[in-house]
């Protein structure tokens, strides 16, 4: 037999076997997404059992983020300039530093506590876009944040924002703007900043076992809510010079927000700045 023609019949039996390698694989993955298809199905008739409803469409996919470790400045610097002007620092200790100018005060503290108080007419804002206002007044001091909820009362408009680490939100740094007819009152609130590395990476918890620890939790502590409107994963922060992004699963109900880390504990989270 020519040689030509034994590498032909080689060369076929090759490609049947990686034919063959490709649909038991093929078929490993369909096995593997329907179990998980089946558990989350299981796992929202158990919670509407329960009397919480869930729409699977806000359901993420499992996913892990890094462990982040972030070394703060140490001169507790935040870019109040941009919206003060050129200032004077008037106080300063290893936890504290005040800058003052004509147009108003900063208060920056090493825990990672901040307070911009501004005089009328430093920052306005049209009516009906505060919100906008305020993140992008945060923006010039160095801080990206998304907008959480805006309320009014007496007057202030009151917009409350959830900052955001490389576009990943940190849940529990959150900061406020106050406005009062157009006008910026203030921006005060935690934040993170400083330089990241990475200590390790992090598989969260798969969605359903998180629901299911989330319903227990709800169980035992005999909280009301009757749906989940959203669920999306980020950091929880420990505050101070050095602070630890660890990541952790948000679950949003229609009565409050709450954490739960990798290792089934569930936090409720607070809108208050």
């Amino acid at each position: 037999m020519e040689w030509s023609k034994i590498k032909n019949i080689i060369l076929l039996i090759l490609l049947g076997l990686n034919l063959i390698l490709l649909i038991i694989v093929g078929d490993q993955q369909y096995q593997s997404d329907q179990v998980a298809r089946n558990t989350r199905f299981q796992v929202l008739q158990t919670l509407s059992e329960n009397g919480v409803s869930v729409s699977e469409e806000i359901l993420p996919e499992n996913t892990a983020l890094p462990v982040l470790q972030v070394e703060g400045d140490a001169t507790l610097t935040l870019n109040a300039q941009a919206l003060l002007g050129p200032c004077t620092q008037n106080e300063s200790s290893d936890a504290r530093v005040v800058y003052t100018s004509a147009r108003g005060t900063a208060e920056l503290y090493s825990s990672g506590r901040f307070l911009l108080q501004a005089n009328a007419g430093v920052y306005t804002a049209q009516s009906g876009q505060e919100a906008q206002a305020g993140q992008e007044a945060l923006a010039l001091m160095g801080l990206t944040v998304r907008i959480l909820e805006q309320s009014e009362e007496n007057g202030l408009v009151s917009v409350t924002y959830c900052q955001l680490w490389e576009g990943v939100p940190i849940f529990d740094a959150l900061c406020a703007a106050v406005f009062e007819d157009g006008e910026l009152l203030s921006l005060s609130g935690q934040r993170v900043s400083g330089t990241a590395s990475t200590l390790e990476v992090w598989e969260l918890t798969d969605v359903p076992t998180t629901l299911i620890r989330f319903l227990n939790w709800k169980n035992q502590e005999r909280l009301v809510f009757s749906s989940i409107t959203a669920m999306e994963a980020g950091y929880q922060s420990s505050s101070g010079r050095t602070a630890l992004l660890t990541p952790v699963w948000c679950i949003t109900t229609e009565t409050g927000r709450y954490t739960v880390d990798p290792n089934g504990n569930v936090e409720a989270l607070s809108l208050g700045v």
